[in-house]
């Protein structure tokens, strides 16, 4: 992980933010970790907005010259619309030099005037690649990782340039190791051969879907399915749901449509009811919509289908 914080532009003795979720997700501790200890950084905990204020993490990032923040891209175009309030620019009055984050590559490189590079990886095992200057695949670390591409169905390998789900097997992890893992995120390799940066570490391609319907919203692993069994479960909810992901905002969110029971005028109240237990059990915003009976029907195509549909992807 620090080899590439390292190539994504930190330096030993930089201020770095550090604006993920401190709580049983590991990647928080993992990133404070790789700077402190193998990096040499200064690292400033602020947690996400929920813990630190927006309009503090920017008061934190200029008065300490943070040269990057370590978030999901879309809250780091938030933190930057938040300078903007404040009467910053986050291109001039910050001193931002690196963008390890995961979001729209062109808004990103464009509001804060620096490289960003795809990179991958996942909570089970960590930083697996980075992308380097010539942008032309990920390097996988492969002192650290086995990876390799397997047809999602039937789990043989595939060849280099045929996409398929991502198996990776880990050769540094003593507490949890992970051994041919396959996480159903679909890529590819590319053929070994050196890079135009003069590396000859195997490349893959970037992410490119899911060979399941998992959905990353805002750094957590989000299931449709819990999605609507967690809806169900509140009082005035039918046995019937479907959820979409939708990019909105410059951020990915999701919303789910459940069927309701009785009055129409005791729809919103369920609506909140449904957000409230998603956001408690799952620890991440959903939305939620209550409509009457049948007309969740054309989505679904409960019966003009064998195998009801739950899930669309809208971004």
């Amino acid at each position: 992980m620090a080899r590439a914080l390292y190539m994504q532009g930190i330096r030993p003795g930089d201020v770095v933010l550090n604006a993920w979720a401190y709580s049983t997700h590991n990647g928080a501790f993992a990133f404070d970790e790789a700077l402190y200890r193998w990096l040499n950084c200064v690292v400033l905990t602020t947690g996400t907005g929920a813990v630190t204020s927006s309009r503090r993490q920017i008061e934190l990032a200029r008065d300490y010259g943070a040269s990057a923040i370590l978030t999901t891209g879309d809250y780091l175009l938030h933190l930057a619309e938040t300078a903007r309030e404040m009467g910053l620019d986050p291109r001039r009055d910050l001193q931002i030099r690196a963008l390890p984050n995961i979001g729209d590559r062109a808004l990103l490189e464009e509001t804060f005037g620096v490289p960003n590079y795809a990179s991958y990886g996942f909570h089970e095992v960590q930083w697996v690649a980075t992308e380097c200057p010539a942008r032309r695949g990920l390097h996988i670390f492969e002192d650290a990782f086995v990876v390799q591409v397997v047809d999602p169905e039937s789990g043989e390998p595939l060849p280099d340039g045929e996409l398929g789900a991502l198996v990776v097997t880990e050769l540094y992890k003593t507490g949890s190791p992970q051994f041919r893992y396959n996480i159903m995120d679909l890529s590819f390799l590319y053929p070994r051969e050196r890079c135009e940066c003069g590396s000859w570490l195997r490349r893959m391609g970037p992410f490119a879907g899911r060979g399941d319907n998992m959905v990353k919203l805002r750094g957590v692993n989000v299931w449709p399915e819990a999605v609507g069994r967690i809806a169900m479960q509140v009082p005035g909810v039918a046995p019937d749901y479907f959820v979409r992901a939708l990019r909105s905002g410059n951020r990915d969110e999701m919303v789910v449509s459940v069927v309701g029971e009785g009055d129409p005028g005791g729809f919103p109240r369920i609506a909140d009811a449904v957000a409230s237990r998603l956001k408690e059990e799952l620890g991440v915003r959903i939305g939620c919509e209550v409509v009457r009976p049948g007309e969740l029907d054309g989505w679904t195509e409960l019966h003009s289908s064998p195998k009801p549909k739950r899930f669309r992807d809208e971004r």
